[in-house]
């Protein structure tokens, strides 16, 4: 084969994919809005100004404990405080989670100034329940209106009897009233009825916080190096997901791409002129590494992202040997599967003519969707080990594996690689035949049986 022309093959067939308007909006054009979308939407999110919400809240409370302190608990300033420390708590737990990610906490809570302004008003024990339900209604559109009605049981600081659900509180509210405001007023309420039933239990709340809570940090993964490093834990399981999909699917593009390439220039009997300048071997080999190219185009894009997004919001870094291992099980599996597409594309006349023949070729290449799922939660199973070397879908389940918490040893990334090497050598060997007789072949659309006999004619 004349490498200088499977070169320039492989140059028309990157540069008429890569260069139509489709690729540019589709591979191109959609990652750059799907930044500028997630900046805006960040940029808006901490412009955004809150409704002037202002107005009253009116209680009747039998128990005489609640009203007095309502007024202090939703004041502007304490609202914004008790925004800060579940703005803290969160942070914690997702610290926790992520393993000291603390890109993803973002801010401590918002300003007082971003909450409504409410003002209570204490309504007696014996007013009627309907009229003031109906004056809530009726300052609907008032301006500094009432908002809200709160009717408390005469029980409502005992503690709830075994097998009874006694209602507590009522909470009544204008129409269309902001949901944000309504859990301001019923957190409000709930957590002071608690503080008085602690009160009343003769229980410090705060001692009762610091005997239940438990600080364990963030957990801490031993390296093999001696040395300690945060644990993502099962985040992890999602990096190495990520990590396969960004080499299935432009494997599945660029297979898609190659076989509905080779049914066009045959249908239109292009690829006739073009073997009177390239061998069919070097035709094949040409495609196949220009559509390549493509997808590694397409995995560099969304790698970057995805690498991007990993460091700025995780503060964790990807392993060197990770991305080499992902580029090396690529070029693999996708030769396997280019090759299958190629000559499938090769043997047909119509596009509708190779739905019965690229089943046997996209149920493996879709299997790694379902088996990855299992994979990533215990990448060291029996199951795990076994899929990671089975052809053709060995190199997508290894590509797992080694992006886990718990990579393999390195005898068991080589034998996959050898083994889908060997793979990747009997499916081009295997396409190549095929491609050569079917380029030129018209008429009736092969069966498999005459697909076989095809590969022993060349």
């Amino acid at each position: 084969m004349n490498p200088t022309k499977i070169s320039r093959v492989a140059w028309r067939e990157f540069a008429s994919t890569v260069l139509t308007k489709g690729f540019i909006i589709g591979a191109l054009l959609t990652p750059v809005l799907i930044i500028v979308m997630i900046s805006l939407v960040a940029v808006l999110a901490a412009t955004k100004s809150e409704p002037d919400i202002r107005g009253e809240v009116a209680i009747i409370d039998p128990t005489g404990a609640v009203a007095p302190r309502l007024a202090e608990r939703l004041s502007p300033e304490a609202l914004a405080e008790a925004a800060r420390e579940r703005a803290e708590r969160i942070a914690e737990a997702l610290k926790d989670v992520s393993g000291g990610a603390s890109g993803i906490a973002g801010g401590l809570g918002p300003s007082a100034d971003s909450f409504p302004t409410l003002s209570v008003a204490e309504l007696p024990v014996d007013s009627d329940e309907e009229a003031e339900k109906q004056r809530v209604r009726e300052e609907a559109a008032v301006e500094d209106g009432r908002l809200a009605l709160l009717i408390l049981d005469e029980a409502a600081l005992s503690p709830q009897p075994d097998g009874e659900q006694r209602q507590d509180m009522q909470i009544f509210v204008r129409p269309n009233l902001d949901d944000d405001v309504v859990s301001i007023v019923r957190d409000a309420a709930v957590d002071i009825i608690r503080d008085e039933r602690y009160r009343i239990a003769g229980v410090d709340r705060d001692a009762s916080r610091g005997l239940s809570s438990v600080n364990t940090g963030s957990a801490r993964e031993l390296t093999e190096d001696g040395g300690e490093r945060d644990s993502l834990g099962g985040f992890q399981n999602f990096i190495a997901y990520g990590f396969m999909m960004l080499m299935l699917i432009p494997t599945f593009i660029g297979a898609q791409y190659l076989l509905t390439n080779a049914i066009e220039e045959k249908s239109s009997r292009v690829v006739e002129i073009l073997l009177s300048a390239v061998s069919p071997m070097e035709l094949m080999t040409g495609k196949v590494l220009g559509q390549m190219f493509v997808g590694l185009l397409i995995m560099l894009i969304y790698g970057g992202i995805s690498v991007y997004a990993l460091v700025t919001m995780l503060n964790d870094t990807v392993e060197p040997l990770t991305i080499g291992a992902m580029l090396v099980f690529f070029a693999l599996a996708y030769f396997t599967f280019a090759s299958f597409m190629a000559a499938v594309g090769s043997s047909v006349n119509e596009l509708r003519e190779a739905q019965s023949l690229i089943g046997p070729v996209m149920v493996p290449l879709m299997l790694p969707y379902g088996l990855g799922i299992f994979i990533a939660d215990d990448p060291n199973s029996t199951f795990a080990t076994i899929s990671s070397f089975v052809p053709p879908i060995a190199p997508f389940m290894m590509m797992l594996r080694v992006a886990s918490t718990e990579p393999p040893p390195l005898w068991q990334v080589g034998l996959a690689v050898a083994i889908s090497a060997v793979t990747c050598y009997v499916a081009v060997w295997m396409a190549a035949k095929v491609f050569r007789v079917g380029l030129l072949m018209y008429g009736k659309p092969p069966n498999f049986r005459t697909l076989i006999k095809w590969i022993r004619m060349a």
